[in-house]
């Protein structure tokens, strides 16, 4: 009998391709490849010590305190004119994913493996809000301070007082980019993969997709709810687009940065979406004239993150190591700390 010859697995074309893109975006999630603007081994920025890399910040209520948090597993609360750290917050065993503010000032919600909310003017330790643990990526305060939405492995809603669970929806699919809306009444996610599937907004009480947003396969590395609805911008690439969600319309498109854009902020009136990424600038625009109309040479190699005081005066944000800057809005002369 002639012996058989082995036969060699046929692997379709198209396979490698989605494998080795898909772990190119991986990398680039990780950090560790992408199109980062060379740093200069005398700056300043590079030289000092940083904390680690923050994943949320946010302003007291007051503007006095800004809060951050990410891979240290505390949460700093820093003086927010001068920069200098005023106590670390210690209880989440994993990276804090997510720092607010109630409205009156009173709680820091935090989200890492649970969700804590903190007395935070006082000593005391930070009650947990029960449902089992999780990944929580994004949290957020409803208008009335009375409720707290999260998003990560659940889509989930408390009651702030009694700490009761009001809405619990497992999530099945894997997001990158989420963000919770000023009302709590909706969720959006994208998923960095799977580009096709857009922006998706969730229904927070069915943990249902209530609309599909189309980015035109384009990656998406920031989404936020504006502070007055119905507004919704995400930022794909080097483009800001934002959305009417009670209009079918198309999405209104900005352009101008010169590489990719990383984080979005609105202002709290709602008026403009400051924007920030790897060349090295913040852009600011004005929605309602849809137009560039200011710009803040950061002094950073890339900024990952930012917030925007209440009072829309200042601007904070940090590069990946954590290091922080605040600038003026008027003038863009910024503070390293």
């Amino acid at each position: 009998m002639a012996k058989e010859e082995p036969r060699s697995l046929q692997v379709p074309p198209v396979i490698p391709v989605i494998l080795i893109a898909t772990f190119c975006i991986w990398l680039q999630q990780q950090d560790l490849i992408g199109t980062h603007p060379k740093r200069s081994v005398d700056s300043p920025d590079t030289a000092a010590a940083a904390p680690g890399r923050i994943y949320s910040m946010a302003f007291s209520p007051d503007g006095q305190v800004l809060a951050t948090g990410g891979k240290s597993r505390s949460i700093d609360l820093r003086d927010a004119t001068s920069g200098k750290l005023l106590r670390s917050l210690k209880a989440h065993t994993r990276t804090v994913n997510s720092v607010q503010f109630s409205p009156d000032g009173r709680w820091l919600a935090s989200g890492g493996e649970v969700v804590r909310l903190w007395d935070w003017k006082s000593e005391k330790e930070p009650r947990v809000l029960e449902a089992g643990p999780e990944r929580t990526r994004v949290l957020r305060f409803s208008s009335d301070g009375r409720r707290i939405g999260s998003r990560g492995d659940y889509l989930r809603t408390w009651d702030v007082e009694t700490g009761k669970l009001i809405h619990d929806h497992p999530v099945t699919d894997i997001w990158d980019e989420e963000a919770l809306s000023p009302n709590l009444r909706h969720a959006a996610t994208h998923n960095t993969v799977a580009v096709n599937w857009g922006i998706r907004i969730w229904d927070m009480k069915t943990g249902k997709i209530a609309r599909k947003l189309s980015c035109f396969g384009w990656s998406v590395n920031d989404l936020k709810f504006s502070p007055v609805e119905p507004l919704f911008a995400a930022v794909p690439l080097r483009h800001l687009m934002v959305w009417d969600l009670d209009s079918e319309a198309e999405p209104v498109e900005f352009k101008g940065h010169d590489n990719r854009i990383e984080c979005l902020a609105f202002t709290p009136d709602g008026s403009r979406i400051l924007t920030a990424g790897y060349d090295a600038t913040i852009r600011i625009w004005d929605i309602k004239a849809r137009k560039q109309v200011g710009q803040i040479a950061t002094g950073l190699d890339f900024v990952m993150i930012m917030a925007v005081s209440p009072d829309g005066t200042r601007v904070a944000g940090a590069n990946i190591d954590g290091r922080l800057r605040f600038w003026p809005l008027e003038t863009g002369i910024s503070r390293s700390r």
